[in-house]
């Protein structure tokens, strides 16, 4: 009778040492950036040379958000999300809320990409063209077609 039980110990024993051997302690957080960012400076034309411009009260409005996207301080650059469900976004930009603002078009193509496992998938966007109004904008540049995870000025407005 104790020989069963000693073996029945020993088993339990070693099933408890096993299990806490095999255990992966390892927790792997997503580290890296997963938004796909589009990134828009506004500049002025000096002298011949581009220099970053300071929009005293720039609103931003997308298409189908009832908000605004960004309603704040002066900037001279914004960093908006395009609609992964669509192949364009509309954007309507007031820079000083005097007057009209315009509408700036972007048509893009998108591509989902595996960041990693932890942090899973994210949509890349590669713009195909851009179109906007000129109330304000002067004129538009593209300064990078792919969105991704690296954060930088796509796109120029000129006022």
């Amino acid at each position: 009778m104790f020989a069963s039980s000693r073996t029945n110990f020993g088993v339990a024993a070693l099933v408890v040492s096993f299990s806490l051997f095999s255990c992966n302690n390892d927790v792997t957080l997503c580290e890296s950036s997963s938004q796909s960012l589009l990134g828009i400076g506004f500049d002025q034309v000096v002298n011949g040379a581009a220099t970053d411009t300071l929009l005293p009260a720039v609103v931003i409005f997308g298409t189908g958000h009832p908000d605004s996207l960004y309603n704040g301080l002066p900037n001279s650059t914004v960093a908006l999300s395009l609609d992964q469900n669509r192949d364009s976004s509309i954007f309507y930009i007031n820079p000083d809320t005097t007057g009209a603002g315009d509408t700036v078009l972007i048509r893009y193509s998108r591509k989902l990409h595996l960041v990693s496992p932890a942090c899973g998938f994210v949509t890349f966007f590669h713009i195909d063209t851009i179109q906007a109004t000129n109330h304000h904008i002067d004129s538009v540049a593209l300064q990078t077609r792919d969105i991704n995870t690296t954060h930088v000025e796509n796109v120029l407005l000129f006022y």
